[in-house]
């Protein structure tokens, strides 16, 4: 049986969750949020995972009770959401598809 993690009880997980001393996540824990949703939206690109899938498969994870939760799901859920728009924004300015400059740029930084 798989354990199901649980980020609004006690302990650890919570505190790890909320961040510092009065609620507020730290900047480290928004640089990790912000980290952990790129490569979760790039994984998305490259193989048009649900987010609901792609949200549980990262929720596996450890390292996600280091970081600011929220801050990661409304961003990978934002961005999916709006990715049609986001694509015709940027799309605007280039004579490339923006998936194809997002998978280049992302491989060259690899």
């Amino acid at each position: 049986m798989t354990e199901q993690r649980s980020f609004s009880g006690s302990g650890d997980a919570a505190m790890s969750a909320k961040g510092r001393a009065g609620g507020r996540p730290s900047p480290k824990q928004r640089r990790r949020a912000r980290e952990k949703a790129v490569q979760a939206l790039y994984q998305q690109l490259l193989n048009y995972t649900p987010v609901d899938a792609l949200e549980a498969q990262f929720m596996e994870d450890p390292v996600m009770l280091k970081l600011d939760l929220d801050y990661f799901r409304r961003l990978v859920r934002g961005v999916s959401a709006s990715y049609a728009e986001l694509d015709a924004l940027f799309g605007a300015h280039t004579d490339r598809p923006v998936d194809e400059l997002i998978r280049s740029s992302m491989l060259f930084c690899a």
